[in-house]
């Protein structure tokens, strides 16, 4: 396993495993070689896993149990919604848990990466990670003062799961897109919104994770609706891939850049 940043060596280095994807990518991007111990079973998954393919040979954890007696960590990296034995086992065991929290902003993502960092001892890499993040958004600003005044888009999931906020959202706005959630009264995270709304609300560009030709199954039909295919062909439809929507931090930059070369393809610019 390499780790994205290269992290100096330091004496000591806490031995670390993640029994979540989020966390996973936080031990890859941070962690040096021989420092993380194991990762949940979803780090190998290249469609979820921003760092799968630094995954290397890493193992992948099958229970709390098999961490505790295999190696022994000096720390446990879970999610504040894992299961609970996840992190009442290795407690139990006497090890030592950091329950990290999901990250829903970009200030909530650039102060977690820079404490998620120093917790493994490498807090340079944090800072160079953020330092990469803001690059990434001041080339993203560089746009806003060609786009034209008052376009929306919608973060759309499957089954017409629309997002409402999150780290994505914030992107966009940051260009002078209008997040058009608002005119559904979603709850907090989001909500399902009937087809017949999502085409009375008419926002200007879909955010999608996929650019589906084919339905694999009825969750995924919305998006093939004739409707729908007219109204937002493939110029009409942002692509942020699923590895960059759920785990912001060590994606983020990429996430930006990704953004940005869309925006200058698909959206009308002055």
């Amino acid at each position: 396993m390499v780790a994205s940043h290269q992290n100096v060596a330091v004496a000591n280095p806490i031995r670390l495993v993640s029994f979540n994807l989020s966390k996973d990518q936080r031990a890859l991007e941070f962690g040096n070689n021989g420092q993380v111990l194991g990762l949940s079973s979803m780090s190998r998954n290249p469609a979820l896993s921003y760092h799968s393919k630094l995954e290397g040979s890493v193992p992948a954890m099958r229970s709390a149990t098999e961490t505790i007696l295999r190696f022994a960590p000096d720390l446990v990296l879970v999610g504040a919604h894992d299961a609970r034995y996840t992190i009442t086992i290795p407690s139990n065991a006497g090890m030592r848990i950091q329950v990290l929290p999901q990250w829903n902003t970009l200030a909530e993502t650039k102060m977690g990466v820079i404490e998620a960092a120093a917790s493994m001892g490498h807090g340079t890499s944090g800072s160079e990670l953020v330092a990469d993040i803001d690059r990434s958004l001041a080339n993203l600003r560089n746009l806003l003062a060609r786009m034209v005044a008052d376009l929306s888009f919608l973060l759309l999931q499957r089954r017409g799961y629309a997002q409402r906020e999150g780290v994505t959202a914030e992107v966009l706005e940051h260009v002078g897109l209008r997040d058009a959630s608002d005119q559904f009264a979603l709850t907090i995270g989001g909500a399902f919104v009937p087809i017949e709304k999502l085409i009375a609300a008419r926002p200007d560009y879909l955010v999608v994770s996929d650019a589906l030709t084919v339905a694999e199954d009825q969750g995924q039909a919305i998006f093939l609706h004739p409707t729908m295919r007219r109204l937002y062909p493939a110029g009409k439809r942002l692509i942020v891939p699923d590895v960059f929507f759920i785990c912001p931090g060590p994606s983020t930059p990429t996430l930006i850049d990704q953004i940005r070369r869309q925006i200058e393809e698909k959206v009308i610019l002055k």
